[in-house]
């Protein structure tokens, strides 16, 4: 059925039911959601948690899903559900706002309040948790609770810490079971709907929550707005978190308030790693600014490892090294990736020996100036040779600092990403002494050609790869670096990322004296080498992406200094791109032409027939493209073919009739070496072009 076209601004009543079905894919949309609605399929409407919006569960057609729906002044409602239908709104959203338009008495959007007041129950819920086996306190927050409007909950607080006392095989144990599957309806009720994944079990009248979500861009606005008061009110006693990666604040908040946090039942696949374990250790320290929690629990593995860690998170001292050291090393051959970091996890990671024996470190988060001052000062990092920091916050006088220390006489890799101040950063390198530095990276820092000009300044006696992209640097700072007496022995540039036209790159790389090396681009890379003992003698090699570089040739001709031979691989090429190849092959005199796997086809061929006269090759390599027999043909008359000593050909659709042309073709006087297809053509017929090309010609057939 044929889409509805995008739906209008909203108009001054959004709750009219024209628009909202005018928000449907299309006429089957709105028909399956009125199914939906017409099943009564919806539970009781909640305020969101933002209280801007409703949330509900929804019984649909193949399961139960959970639908939240706001207002937006502009798409007149933003809605999300937990149902695997790409389609946004998908129909149970769509369903929602349909009812919510026929009964309006259920879109106030009060912010919502708990019937019991957080700060008469904070004592009581924290003298439970300090008290977890005594049942007093348990039963004075039942009493409390009462009065507060929520007697389900105090009875069944009062109920399971009498059934927890008997056997369970006594008669009145027996007689309690009956009452409490009587009283959890009740109780569910109070408590209030849980978020999807979620589940509930209690014990001692308190419930422990089982969270099974995944984190990755989950939201609190979006969840009912009493789920955050269970955990403010003290309904939640332990929590069981199955997934502990990319826990979003809001989730580490509500933790916080629990007694007891468990993360030792997830599953294999969602082990903790160390990542994690920093987060844990330094953001749900129990009793911290205020916190209820009193323990947090992972898997045995992990154990070790983490008591060393909340040691130094509560202590704020490294652990001790007499005897026997708990913590199990983090670095698998001196390799560590810390991500997410901020300040306070990047000291506990020192202060717990997370770093010791490193080899090469990636740093991904805030550290700040301060963070490297602590890790040059760290004795457990002598060995340390590679550095990586991604929106470290370390800025110029921090780099100045690694710059002047000893480590960067050891250091062989040092990478800084999504940093403000490049030239800056550039700068404050001269200060050091690189003597090892192998390969460099300044990138996404907003490098200038000013800082190109500080880096070309440089001491740096063995860096041999540059890699700077996502900067601001123009053809006048690349040309300066590429061909800096300071910078001759990097061989590997990449300058992806910065405003330099395509037309640009090939003009760059053979500027300077250069004779050697490898310049990214990013769709193409250029590498370039000479004949050994022949440093004028300049080959070029381009590869390229498969993405369309218009101007790629069109300034090649006018390039400073001559190539010998071009090798061009992985490039897309039309008409009008062989064109103005030749153009530059013929003002370079190029002697060797391989264009390799680029979609070559036969109007291309044709044109580079017609312009072989011009270009006088004597290597003609076109294999593994798409040229078929009308290419095949417009080679075999071009008069151009004379010169060639090589062609290869293999690769290419030319089918038997496009062989037999080139065969016969009058030109192939100088011919040495002839590669051709062989799927279409038989032994025999091989035998005999073998025969009538002679014994002075290689010919293979691929």
């Amino acid at each position: 059925m044929a889409k509805k076209k995008k739906p209008e601004p909203p108009p001054a009543d959004p709750w009219d039911e024209t628009y909202i079905e005018s928000l449907a894919v299309d006429e089957k949309q709105v028909k399956e959601s009125r199914k939906v609605l017409n099943k009564g399929g919806f539970g009781k409407v909640e305020s969101r948690a933002d209280g801007r919006g409703w949330w509900v569960e929804c019984r649909g057609m193949t399961g139960t899903y959970q639908v939240s729906a706001r207002p937006d002044p502009e798409a007149g409602f933003v809605a999300t559900c937990t149902c695997p239908s790409r389609q946004n709104p998908c129909k149970h959203a769509l369903a929602l706002l349909l009812y919510l338009a026929a009964h309006p008495d259920e879109r106030v959007e009060p912010v919502a309040a708990s019937s019991a007041k957080s700060v008469d129950l904070d004592a009581l819920v924290r003298a439970v948790f300090d008290s977890p086996d005594d049942d007093t306190p348990r039963l004075v927050l039942a009493d409390c609770a009462e009065e507060l409007g929520q007697p389900a909950r105090a009875a069944l607080i009062r109920l399971q810490c009498e059934k927890a006392r008997l056997k369970p095989a006594a008669a009145r144990s027996r007689q309690l079971d009956a009452e409490e599957k009587a009283l959890m309806p009740a109780v569910r009720a109070e408590m209030g709907p849980i978020p999807d994944g979620m589940t509930a079990a209690f014990h001692r009248g308190f419930a422990t929550l089982q969270m099974n979500g995944r984190w990755w861009g989950c939201e609190l606005d979006a969840l009912p707005a009493k789920f955050p008061e269970l955990f403010r009110d003290g309904w939640v006693e332990v929590a069981s978190v199955i997934h502990a990666q990319a826990m979003p604040l809001w989730l580490i908040g509500l933790l916080r308030q629990v007694r007891e946090v468990d993360f030792s039942h997830a599953p294999a696949y969602s082990q903790l790693g160390d990542r994690e374990l920093v987060r844990i250790a330094s953001d749900l320290q129990p009793g911290r600014d205020g916190a209820r929690l009193r323990s947090v629990q992972v898997p045995a593995e992990w154990r070790p490892r983490f008591r060393d860690l909340t040691a130094a998170a509560a202590t704020g001292a490294a652990p001790g090294t007499e005897g026997e050291h708990l913590l199990r090393p983090p670095l698998v051959d001196g390799s560590g990736r810390f991500d997410d970091l901020n300040p306070a996890q990047f000291a506990l990671l020192l202060r717990a020996g997370h770093m010791r024996g490193a080899q090469d470190l990636t740093l991904n988060g805030e550290i700040g100036a301060a963070g490297i001052r602590a890790l040059l000062a760290a004795p457990e990092i002598d060995d340390l040779t590679s550095l990586h920091l991604t929106n470290s916050g370390v800025g110029p006088d921090g780099l100045a600092e690694l710059a002047t220390s000893p480590d960067a006489e050891r250091l062989e890799w040092l990478t800084i990403r999504g940093a403000p101040d490049g030239d800056a950063l550039a700068a404050a390198l001269s200060g050091g002494k690189w003597t090892h530095l192998e390969q460099l990276g300044l990138c996404s820092v907003g490098l200038t050609d000013a800082g190109a000009d500080a880096l070309s300044r440089c001491q740096f006696p063995a860096l041999k790869a540059l890699h700077l992209f996502g900067n601001a640097l123009t053809r006048a700072g690349v040309a300066l670096l590429l061909d800096a007496a300071r910078l001759a022995g990097v061989k590997d540039w990449t300058f992806t990322g910065n405003p330099i036209t395509a037309g640009e790159w090939l003009p760059l790389v053979l500027s300077g004296t250069r004779t050697g090396g490898t310049v990214n681009f990013g769709p193409v890379t250029a590498e370039l080498s000479h004949t050994l003992n022949k440093s004028d003698e300049l080959h070029l090699r381009l590869t390229g992406s498969r993405e369309p570089a218009p101007e790629l040739f069109d300034a090649w001709a006018t390039a400073a200094r001559p190539v010998t031979s071009a090798v061009l691989s992985k490039l897309r090429f039309d008409a009008v791109g062989i064109v103005q190849l030749c153009s530059a092959l013929a003002a370079h005199k190029v002697r060797e032409l391989h264009i390799n796997d680029c979609e070559l086809r036969n109007e291309a061929a044709v044109t580079l027939a017609n312009r072989l006269p011009d270009l006088k090759l004597g290597v003609l390599d076109l294999r593994d493209n798409e040229v078929g027999k009308a290419g095949a043909e417009a080679l075999a008359a071009a008069r151009g073919l004379a010169t060639v000593r090589v062609l290869e050909l293999s690769g290419n659709p030319l089918r038997p009739s496009g062989v037999d042309a080139l065969v016969a073709s009058p030109h192939l006087k100088s011919l040495e070496r002839i590669t051709l297809p062989g799927k279409d053509i038989p032994a025999k017929r091989q035998k005999e072009i073998r025969a009538r090309l002679g014994k002075g010609v290689v010919v293979e057939f691929g």
